[in-house]
């Protein structure tokens, strides 16, 4: 998957002197030729920052240059029919950093100078993108489509090779029955090995089949496990419907999914938290966890405010609250103060860990609107 990548990549941008611009815009048309929705948000933040970076040496240099890149991108690459962009840009000797993402969707107008690029946006994005696989089967022949940002992605055709034999005799007849029986099969296995691989190639975590009764029958035989647990849904439709209705159909099955997954998270992490077995909530427990490495997946409400936070600038621990003293892990007394949703997304991420965001839920704002599911204890 391209985005989760691109977060990957993002993640791994080490701290540094030099300013990191993190900027998210919203970049529908207005309807006026040559003009755009984020301008004049555009021009203030900028007035901000070079005001703020005046007179500061190599940093106003370096702030110049990075923001230079972005204003050429804008002016001159960025493509017609995109609603929103996300564009990262530092300038640094030897470390020169510069990257743009165009999406089908908006974001809210952000521009953001810090010492690491801001991802939460990013993150939020991929987490609500509804990224699945449908394929739509029968005994002839199959459509996979990939669904993703609200619209079909790609769609694979497959369809079944089948040689013309003519047959004289019972016998004959017998042994054609078999030869179908045995066409049938490695067809269905063909339809799972296609698949299979582009859930792998493209780090696809859901599925929702379609077909008549036997097909899917057939198919589901077929599946590895891992897959089969990505299964979202099985549902009756017939190979030849129009694409749009695939998409209707399946979005509205998918967002349902998904709010049921979200509900289904919060129940695992009370009964841990019930069971004081492998979960925490609240930003110092899960900041704690972080540190030491335990969080497989890390929970935060789309609200979440995190407290004032810091980053040890030796061993990167992180730790919360408006002072600091010696590092706990390291002993190191040199830290910087950072902006702590970031950081537990940017440090998640580089774990290996999953992020969810969960929408307003009651219950959680109330334990503090952010929490993990731990590997160990």
């Amino acid at each position: 998957m391209e985005l989760e990548r691109h977060i990957k990549e993002l993640a791994a941008c080490e701290p540094k002197d030099a300013p990191f611009i993190s900027l998210y815009l919203d970049t529908r048309p207005t309807g006026e030729p040559g003009k755009h929705p984020y301008e004049i948000f555009l021009k203030n933040r900028l007035n901000f920052f070079q005001r703020e970076f005046e007179d500061s040496g190599e940093r106003e240099v370096q702030f110049k240059q990075a923001w230079e890149r972005i204003a050429t991108y804008l002016e001159h690459e960025l493509q017609q029919n995109v609603h929103g962009v996300a564009l990262f840009s530092r300038a640094q000797p030897e470390d020169d950093f510069f990257l743009a993402l165009e999406f089908p969707r908006p974001f809210e107008n952000r521009f953001v100078v810090d010492s690491v690029p801001h991802i939460f946006p990013l993150v939020q994005f991929l987490d609500h993108s509804h990224h699945y696989l449908v394929m739509v089967s029968d005994s002839e022949k199959a459509k996979i489509f990939e669904i993703q940002f609200g619209s079909i992605q790609d769609v694979r055709e497959i369809e079944r090779p089948e040689a013309e034999k003519s047959f004289r005799g019972e016998w004959a007849q017998m042994h054609y029955q078999n030869w179908k029986k045995d066409q049938t099969k490695k067809f269905v296995k063909q339809k799972v090995k296609i698949l299979t691989d582009l859930m792998e190639q493209r780090g696809i975590r859901h599925l929702i089949l379609a077909g008549d009764e036997v097909t899917l029958a057939q198919i589901k035989k077929e599946l590895p496990k891992w897959v089969q647990e990505r299964v979202v849904d099985f549902t009756h439709l017939d190979p030849h419907v129009e694409n749009h209705a695939v998409l209707r159909q399946t979005l509205e099955t998918f967002a349902n999914y998904e709010r049921n997954e979200q509900l289904d998270t919060l129940a695992v992490l009370r009964r841990e938290l019930y069971a004081d077995g492998l979960g925490v909530v609240g930003t110092e427990p899960t900041v704690e966890a972080l540190n030491a490495g335990q969080v497989d997946r890390l929970i935060m409400a789309e609200a979440y405010q995190a407290p004032p936070g810091w980053r040890c600038q030796n061993c990167e621990s992180l730790y919360v609250g408006p002072e600091v003293g010696p590092c706990k892990y390291c002993g190191q007394t040199t830290f910087q103060a950072v902006d702590l949703r970031e950081e537990l997304i940017r440090k998640t991420v580089l774990s290996g860990a999953r992020v969810e965001t969960i929408a307003e839920n009651p219950w959680f704002v109330r334990q503090g609107g952010v929490g993990a599911l731990l590997r160990f204890k």
